[in-house]
């Protein structure tokens, strides 16, 4: 079981408020893995040698292409205003350009910018495109957000994504040493405006090597007959995500699987919703007043305390983290919360309070696209997260259904590629691997 080194006992009560939670993160000195190795407890201890790229001050030297309005008085992030573009609304890409940066040396980074998309149902795409020379003819460029992505992660929130430096597409020659122009566009679907603003552009020291975690939502009993059995057979564990008041009732976990799974395999047991008619509710917990999301979010958290189950993080129903679900989970939480989106994702994560951790669709997503993403995890030395619902001995009747035996090939394809297999708390607590 983890355990925490406390500097004194402040800690042997929940916080209350925001005071006392950060509080709670600076008194934390150490934590302790199941195998006694002592890890950091802080995901704020990651970023302590970010390099900021670009942060639009005053006199920030930004030009652009004149399609759209384009302002440096955005709302603002981290006291500071932000970039604005605001795109024509007839289907031309704007285009905002910095060149003459100090030159950055982004090997072995991840790229982590904060991105605020409004009326995100017109979105095509928004990129983020960097240079070591003539920055329209060579080139490393992403995609930032898709319309998909942007309904999704943005809505219009603000949301740091971040991205390793080995998923940018190059064009022509790119010196990663030595990166001295960015580029953000923004592009609409031709049916109106949309607007897209950018905080802080900065680097983050990356992973050396892939990680994959393996995750199981809702609480199916498939996760322990059928989940469990193959991962057991190498020695992987995994987070297992709990609907609690389904506990103990036909078709779900029982609570002496659980603690199997907890204390025998080295699962998490983590926070998902406290009731199954949340959960089921359009938008998830997302559809709750804010009195009805802190009765839920609450009860969570004493459900797994008063269990010995971990409160690491939790997994946003209907990966939704909208209205008062992330200010309570950051208040009851210690380090973040998982979503729907694919990724990969990066370690350290842009957002710990949205980590990419992919939904397979047990209707659509074959085999070889699961192994592509696995394989695509330790190409670009990056944290690829698999969630699965339900495994079934047939063929699925629902997206949240995953056959068995294409659900066995992934795990051996895992155990054969050597990918690292860690828990997601475990990776969201530790330094950059």
């Amino acid at each position: 079981m983890t355990r925490v080194q406390r500097k004194d006992n402040f800690l042997l009560h929940r916080p209350q408020t925001d005071g006392e939670i950060r509080k709670l993160r600076e008194l934390i000195s150490y934590v302790y893995d199941d195998l006694g190795n002592k890890i950091l407890g802080n995901t704020g201890l990651f970023l302590d040698n970010t390099k900021i790229i670009e942060s639009f001050p005053d006199s920030h030297g930004w030009t652009n292409n004149g399609v759209g309005i384009f302002s440096d008085q955005g709302t603002e992030i981290n006291a500071d205003r932000s970039y604005q573009i605001q795109t024509s609304g007839v289907g031309t890409e704007s285009v905002a350009t910095k060149t003459g940066i100090s030159p950055v040396d982004l090997t072995r980074k991840h790229i982590v910018i904060a991105l605020q998309i409004g009326f995100s149902s017109r979105l095509v795409n928004t990129k983020l495109r960097l240079a070591s020379g003539n920055i329209s003819t060579n080139y490393a460029e992403i995609t930032l957000a898709t319309q998909a992505d942007a309904s999704m992660l943005f809505n219009s929130a603000w949301h740091n994504i971040s991205f390793p430096y080995e998923a940018f597409t190059e064009v022509g020659t790119v010196d990663w040493t030595s990166i001295t122009s960015a580029r953000v566009t923004a592009l609409d679907n031709g049916a109106g405006i949309v607007t897209v603003k950018f905080g802080v552009i900065k680097a983050v020291p990356a992973l050396t090597e892939g990680v994959i975690s393996i995750a199981f939502d809702d609480g199916y009993a498939s996760t322990y007959t059928k989940g469990m059995k193959r991962l057991a057979r190498y020695g992987f564990p995994a987070t297992a995500y709990i609907i609690t008041d389904v506990v103990d009732t036909a078709t779900w976990l029982t609570t002496a699987q659980i603690d199997q799974l907890h204390d025998f395999q080295g699962w998490d047991i983590c926070p998902h919703a406290l009731t199954i008619n949340n959960h089921n509710l359009t938008n998830g917990l997302e559809s709750l007043s804010d009195a009805n999301c802190l009765t839920e979010i609450s009860g969570l958290y004493t459900w797994m305390k008063d269990r010995g189950y971990s409160v690491r993080d939790i997994a946003y129903p209907k990966g939704n983290r909208g209205g008062s679900v992330l200010k309570y989970s950051r208040r009851y939480f210690t380090h973040g919360g998982r979503g729907t989106v694919q990724g990969p994702e990066t370690s350290p994560a842009g957002d710990p309070w949205y980590i990419r951790g992919w939904s397979v669709d047990g209707l659509t997503t074959s085999v070889a696209t699961i192994e592509s993403f696995i394989d695509k995890a330790i190409a670009d030395k990056s944290w690829g997260i698999i969630t699965f619902h339900n495994i079934v001995t047939g063929a699925a009747a629902s997206a949240t259904e995953f056959n068995e035996t294409n659900y066995n090939a992934v795990i051996d394809y895992l155990a054969n590629s050597g990918v690292k297999v860690m828990k997601i708390g475990d990776v969201l607590s530790r330094p950059a691997l």
